[in-house]
């Protein structure tokens, strides 16, 4: 089944050098499905992520992204759309 990704949209700012900010993510976000989205742009130092503080199996909705070298940060950052779980992801 192939569905279109919705019109939700997920932010991503730049936090600090070759960091991210990763907002509007669903509950059922995973740190490894983050991670499986942002690792074809360089080797990747981690991805923090947040519990629910009512339901500790949700994230928040965010995550931060920190790429090992600068120059994939910046590729990341030149790709105009991700999508993750169905949402699109602009930069």
């Amino acid at each position: 089944m192939n569905q279109t990704p919705t019109k939700n949209k997920i932010c991503l700012h730049v936090q600090s050098k070759n960091k991210v900010f990763v907002g509007g993510l669903k509950g059922s976000t995973t740190q490894d499905s983050v991670l499986g989205l942002f690792i074809r742009f360089g080797p990747i130092s981690s991805v923090k992520m947040c519990a629910d503080n009512k339901d500790p199996k949700k994230n928040r909705g965010y995550a931060v992204v920190e790429f090992e070298k600068p120059t994939s940060f910046y590729l990341c950052l030149r790709q105009q759309e991700h999508i993750l779980l169905d949402r699109v992801v602009t930069c």
